[in-house]
């Protein structure tokens, strides 16, 4: 159950799901695939073109659909409303109709409650100011530990599957985690057994037993854990991150824990130390979601959570910092158990946590992880360099902050890190001389308001969980609660940001199983937890005075421009005078129809645009079925620069072949400017695939 805290910066661009194995999603960049690269055998670089001309007249039919006919069978008109809330400092989403409720026990639990009269389950979240960075050193992954203990019994209900046997016989589930600096447990159950469950629930944080017995066994449990993690790549790569901090600092402990860790002398005793200490109501925060109203709502929590004692703990706080000025600046190589080869890059940096409304590390995810023109991972992926780049938020605690990105390289892209790493840099000087900009900045928090707006419901025990965790760090509900309007642009504090990404504050990570390519040096040192041998080095003068050099910046790079997509008309038809439980047609002609349904259900201004071209030449042949694939990959591959920005302002499609043709899906806002411009540059791009194959399909793919 234990989840490091490596929180993902960039934005989930969304998309409609795969109606089948055969589908995939352009213009994005799903890490679970390669669409980066494609190799034709020889025998079928000299096949008919016929798949590309159709694929040409297939998007050019498109318009038709897409724009022309429902923009000429609709006029749209202005309509909608806001939505209040009894809360009177909370914008909620236009679509959300529950009714929050925040308020403050007597023991100082901070509490939030939703009720919610169409939910189908109830949840609940509680958040701990307590995480791993609180271990005691003698008995590191003690705050994981008493995670897995609070479940296994309490006072009220010893039984130790009285908890989680009582959701699982009610279509729910439990679930928990321990991060650097809190903890958090949360549960789903049908939303008759609210009640029961939550008073369960409250007494892991009055009165939990931590058996003898069960605290044996569970150690066991524990340690299972961590030997499951032993060949995943990113805990192996988490741990040597702590190893390379500074030793007396809390973020170097290990944190999950192992048998080695927690079989010692009266762990029972530590375990009752630790919860006593810093499970203290006035460090905790609590989320309830159900079918009931506030009033009762209010009613079970008072009565279930006020019995927790509040012993005015302090917050835990960390004074030594974990990375010194010389404690970076070096370079590490580890040995991949993926057959992966990864250039990671990470920058302690000093703590942004508390500045969660200006959220700096959001707007520098959002260039730095950008695949549009000009971006670096555009860059290095014409070069056949690399096939993905993500940004990360490896740690945001009040001690630290953790700035990560991430390539994986191709085997020709493994011999040029220090090229690779040049360009990075050459692209956060382009940030720092021109892409702090007010206008990049609005373009970021319109597109985030309108997805605020028209938010459609989370699942309940990843929204509750979601906003507990918030809510440790975030005082106000406007803030874990309300809208993106509610940012504060604060160029200053992202200056002090990129300024602090520099060669010389840079931990640089090659993980890669062919050690030969890069002439490795000697693995020299071994992480005791994970047993992985790796060597560090300080990069030398010459490297860093070389990445400090951005005198001249690479001509190939530029920042984003504005997002032409953002939608500007999100008006609403009218609801019709006669709804139709089926869709109707609206464009028919020899060869072409076109059906339509009015949403009168969720009232969002979106369009789902499904497209099905009938041939039978896709699978009729094992050819044909490897041209078809071939097809697909290569559009998704000359869309994902141009429609970058298009996915970020909420403009999705994907792509699939069938037995009899090929499937277009089109997501978006329904501003149909925005929609036909989106179309429009599928087509062109299109068309230039079709004027590079002139002689072969294998020419078409070398062009890419």
């Amino acid at each position: 159950m234990y989840v490091a805290k490596k929180q993902l910066l960039e934005s989930e661009l969304g998309g409609s799901e795969s109606g089948s194995d055969d589908e995939i999603q352009l213009g994005q960049d799903p890490e679970e695939e390669d669409h980066d690269t494609i190799f034709l055998p020889k025998k079928i670089q000299t096949r008919k073109r016929r798949f590309l001309i159709f694929g040409i007249l297939l998007m050019s039919i498109i318009v038709v659909i897409a724009v022309a006919a429902p923009v000429a069978y609709l006029k749209r008109s202005s309509s909608s409303s806001s939505h209040d809330t009894p809360q009177d400092d909370v914008i909620t989403p236009q679509v959300d109709k529950r009714v929050y409720k925040v308020m403050k026990l007597d023991n100082e639990l901070r509490v939030l409650l939703i009720s919610d009269p169409e939910a189908d389950y109830s949840a609940a979240s509680m958040d701990v100011h307590v995480g791993s960075m609180s271990d005691p050193r003698q008995v590191q992954g003690l705050a994981h530990f008493c995670e897995h203990m609070l479940f296994l019994g309490t006072r009220k209900y010893p039984d130790e599957a009285s908890y989680s046997g009582f959701l699982s016989e009610r279509g729910g589930y439990d679930n928990a985690f321990t991060s650097q600096d809190h903890t958090n447990y949360y549960f789903k159950i049908e939303r008759q057994s609210l009640f029961p469950a939550l008073d369960r629930f409250a007494q892991f944080f009055i009165a939990p037993l931590f058996t003898e017995s069960s605290t044996e066994r569970e150690m066991h449990a524990v340690d299972s854990e961590h030997q499951k993690n032993l060949q995943d790549d990113d805990w192996r790569l988490w741990q040597i991150t702590k190893d390379l901090s500074i030793s007396t600092s809390s973020f170097h402990k290990f944190s999950t824990g192992n048998l080695e860790t927690l079989k010692v002398p009266n762990v029972r005793n530590e375990l009752l130390k630790f919860h006593s200490q810093h499970y203290s109501s006035n460090q905790m925060q609590l989320v309830v979601l159900g079918r009931e109203s506030v009033a009762n709502l209010t009613t079970y929590v008072t009565d279930l959570f006020r019995l927790i004692p509040n012993k005015n703990t302090a917050t835990p706080s960390f004074n030594v910092p974990a990375y010194p000025s010389d404690y970076t600046g070096k370079q590490i190589w580890i040995p991949a158990v993926a057959d992966k080869h990864r250039l990671i890059m990470r920058w302690p940096i000093q703590p942004v946590q508390q500045h969660y409304r200006a959220n700096p590390l959001g707007y520098l995810s959002r260039l730095l992880g950008d695949k549009g023109l000009g971006s670096v991972l555009a860059f290095l992926r014409d070069k056949g360099w690399a096939n993905t780049l993500s940004t990360q938020d490896v740690a945001d605690t009040d001690n630290f902050s953790m700035v990560g990105l991430d390539l994986t390289l191709t085997d020709e892209g493994l011999p040029h890190i220090d090229y690779i790493v040049d360009l990075v840099f050459d692209y956060i000087e382009l940030i720092r001389r021109q892409g702090i900009t007010k206008e990049l900045w609005q373009d970021r928090i319109d597109v985030d308001t309108i997805n605020f707006r028209f938010t459609p419901k989370r699942d309940p025990a990843d929204y509750v969980q979601n906003i507990a965790s918030s809510m440790l760090f975030i005082q106000s509900p406007a803030d874990f609660l309300g809208p993106p309007s509610r940012a504060v642009w604060d160029p200053d504090l992202i200056l002090s940001v990129v300024n602090q990404l520099t060669p010389t504050n840079l931990l640089l990570f090659v993980l890669s199983r062919q050690s030969e390519i890069l002439q490795w040096p000697e693995l020299d040192m071994r992480e005791h937890w994970y047993n992985v041998s790796y060597h560090v080095a300080p990069i030398s003068n010459d490297r860093i005075k070389m990445w400090h050099d951005t005198s001249t910046i690479n001509a190939s790079l530029a920042l984003p421009g504005r997002n032409v997509y953002i939608p500007k008309n999100l008006s609403l038809l009218p609801p019709p005078k006669a709804t139709t439980a089926y869709p109707i047609i609206v464009l028919q002609e020899q060869g072409l129809e076109v059906w339509w349904k009015q949403d009168v259900v969720f009232r969002t201004p979106e369009v789902h645009l499904l497209c099905h071209f009938l041939t039978s030449l896709t699978y009729n042949t094992s050819s044909n079925f490897v041209l078809s694939r071939l097809f697909r990959q290569l559009v998704f591959n000359t869309l994902t620069k141009p429609l970058y920005s298009a996915a970020l302002a909420g403009y999705t499609h994907s792509m699939g072949t069938t037995a009899d043709g090929f499937t277009l899906k089109f997501y978006g806002y329904s501003d149909h400017t925005k929609m036909r411009q989106f179309i429009q540059t599928i087509i062109r791009h299109a068309k230039r695939i079709g004027s590079l194959c002139t002689i072969h399909v294998g020419a078409c793919v070398a062009s890419y």
